[in-house]
């Protein structure tokens, strides 16, 4: 892997590593349109964290969780190829239309998963897990009478429950 261009932003780096797109056509769109690499990238997070937003802590900080910049890479790959030149028709367009969708789904699946499926860091007004949880969480092994005969005999109503708190 050869060294990315100097003065690529993180961001573009972390998506030259992560496209299926060969490194020198990453390198080459680079040299010629820098701003849309950067604008590409940039509205791919953004739209990756305004779908994730209700239930995940965003903007998400560097280092970026690698599910994050994977879909990133994937959702990217076919503009950055549009914008370098390529068929429409052509098969590997294609493919890479359907992965990008694929990659929505999956952040879909994210967003509103009650399991927790993706492991990214939640917000911080939630709960500490992002997997959903059932209820009630409390358990006793006592009767639902015997706190009745615990306040009767705290009032001395005439039972003799003292045998049983000892």
């Amino acid at each position: 892997m050869a060294a990315p261009p100097v003065g690529m932003p993180q961001d573009v780096v972390a998506f030259r590593t992560r496209t299926v797109m060969p490194e020198a056509y990453a390198d080459e769109l680079w040299v010629k349109r820098p701003e849309f690499m950067v604008a590409t990238v940039a509205g791919v997070f953004a739209d990756i964290e305004s779908r994730l937003r209700k239930r995940y802590r965003t903007p998400f900080a560097d280092p970026k969780p690698a599910i994050v910049l994977r879909w990133m890479a994937r959702i990217a790959t076919p503009d950055m190829y549009r914008a370098r030149g390529v068929d429409s028709s052509d098969e590997q367009i294609e493919e890479l239309n359907a992965d990008r969708a694929k990659a929505y789904e999956e952040i879909k699946e994210a967003a509103d998963a009650k399991d927790g499926l993706y492991d990214l860091p939640l917000r911080d007004d939630a709960d500490e897990s992002a997997i959903s949880k059932g209820a009630p969480f409390g358990y006793s092994e006592a009767s639902p009478y015997a706190g009745m005969d615990r306040q009767a005999a705290a009032i001395g109503c005439g039972l003799d429950d003292a045998w049983r708190w000892r």
